[in-house]
């Protein structure tokens, strides 16, 4: 039978069932002659176990079409990959100019990132023990232009298996072979010039498994936040998963199909940082709610599966309205330089407000920590920004507005009744008095592990021992 998926480019409370939808069609997807060849055909060709291979795949469908179905359409262009195979793969056949062998990558998945999220602590103990290289793991394309020419008859066969799925399931997955084989060209120069025993990266919904195997490396993936559940945090895979929540996380991971080795409730590693950071200083409330803008564009016509501006529109106007009406001091903390002028032209500027300069800044020397907010306000805020869960780690009373319809947005939070949205019975009002006394219990919803770097050491240290 044909592999039927959806679009999720549609209202956002058809997401959820669109979504369950694709989960069951992928989940089976290895039942398909066609497909099992090819995920069969990629792992012998890169040495990776198929079922850390057919993940990959199945990650690849999900979040394909989630935001970029028409890199699954069949297009006559797709003739010329195999030109731009050996084109593209020779110019990137170069070498580093110091091969150098070393025992762990970490990931600098966005420019200057490394010390911002990993932290001073852990970076320094890292790099006082083994050899550390940093770079922008998905971004390296060195390759070895012997692999190259060898593996270009295998690349052939892989996109005649690739055809045969457009024959039956009109799934073109031959941009994905193409993709596949550039990581596994590439993770192999890693391999040979390096040969890392471990990688760590924070880019969870974006880490490149497939060229961390074929590096044969181990991979650690510690999340950077909290995602929405959308597809790009679908069907992963980590040898150690360093989860940012309890249970209701692990709980997610699974049902989005995650699959990992090893499973560790740490908590969040920026909130360790920032609680190491600042042990030995008071913070006096000054905020009665904190709202925490979710780091769209609000000039744009964002509209990701189950979530749109519109939504984050319709949150703010609710926000500025319980202002208006209260003698409470309200906070907006800004992601971008320049959301309050985006907020005037939309009209969404509120008098009552007191807006917060964000945490970094290009433009001015102006900023504000979002964690030193959220640690002087009473009740912390937001859409779908992480921050909340991270509040909840510091201790704070905090809620969810989500106007979308999309009532997975927050999924492990969904019975914890902490979030208003379209099928709320309550005015914004009650609901924000209602959440001002509610007790969560965090044991299912928060680990914040105090000795959460000492643990991580651990975890490296058995892990490089190996070798």
């Amino acid at each position: 039978m044909a592999i039927n998926l959806k679009s999720c480019d549609v209202d956002p409370k058809q997401y959820v069932e669109i979504t369950n939808h694709n989960l069951k069609e992928i989940n089976g997807i290895e039942r398909e002659i066609a497909i099992n060849n090819l995920v069969k055909e990629l792992s012998n060709v890169s040495k990776i176990e198929y079922q850390i291979c057919l993940l990959d795949l199945k990650s690849y469908l999900m979040n394909s079409y989630s935001y970029y179905p028409y890199h699954l359409r069949v297009k006559l262009k797709n003739i010329l990959l195999y030109t731009r195979f050996l084109i593209s793969n020779f110019l990137h056949s170069v070498k580093p100019k110091r091969p150098k062998q070393i025992d762990l990558i970490i990931d600098d998945w966005t420019k200057g990132i490394v010390f911002p999220f990993y932290g001073e602590e852990l970076i320094g103990k890292l790099t006082k023990s083994y050899k550390c290289e940093f770079f922008n793991f998905n971004e390296f394309k060195g390759m070895n232009a012997i692999d190259v020419f060898l593996s270009f008859f295998k690349f052939i066969k892989c996109m005649l298996l690739a055809h045969r799925i457009i024959n039956k399931h009109r799934i073109d997955l031959r941009e994905y072979v193409f993709r596949s084989f550039a990581n596994i060209l590439s993770g192999k120069a890693i391999r040979k010039f390096y040969k890392p025993k471990l990688i760590i990266s924070g880019h969870q919904n974006g880490f490149s498994t497939i060229k961390a195997k074929a590096a044969g490396a181990e991979v650690v993936l510690i999340p950077n936040g909290v995602s929405g559940y959308f597809g790009d945090t679908a069907f992963k895979y980590a040898d150690h998963f360093i989860s940012i929540g309890g249970k209701h996380f692990i709980e997610a991971a699974s049902k989005f199909g995650c699959s990992f080795k090893n499973t560790y409730s740490f908590g969040a590693l920026r909130v360790h940082n920032f609680n190491k950071k600042t042990k030995n200083r008071n913070f006096n409330i000054i905020y009665d709610l904190l709202w925490v803008g979710c780091g769209v564009d609000l000039l744009s016509d964002y509209s990701r599966e189950g979530y749109t501006i519109q939504a984050e529109c319709e949150a703010i106007k609710l926000i500025n309205k319980y202002a208006a009406q209260t003698d409470l001091k309200v906070a907006y903390h800004c992601r971008h330089d320049d959301d309050v002028e985006k907020l005037k032209k939309l009209e969404l500027f509120s008098e009552k407000i007191e807006y917060l300069p964000p945490t970094y800044s290009e433009k001015t020397k102006e900023t504000k920590n979002v964690y030193e907010a959220v640690k002087e306000s009473r009740l912390v805020m937001s859409s779908l920004s992480g921050v909340c869960h991270e509040a909840f780690a510091f201790g704070k009373k905090f809620a969810f507005v989500n106007m979308s319809g999309n009532v997975y947005l927050n999924y492990p939070y969904r019975n914890a009744g902490v979030e208003y949205n379209l099928s709320s019975k309550i005015s914004f009002d009650e609901f924000v008095d209602e959440v001002k006394n509610k007790e969560v219990d965090p044991r299912d919803y928060i680990v914040q592990n105090p000795d959460y770097v000492k643990d991580l050491i651990c975890i490296i240290d058995e892990v490089i021992k190996k070798y």
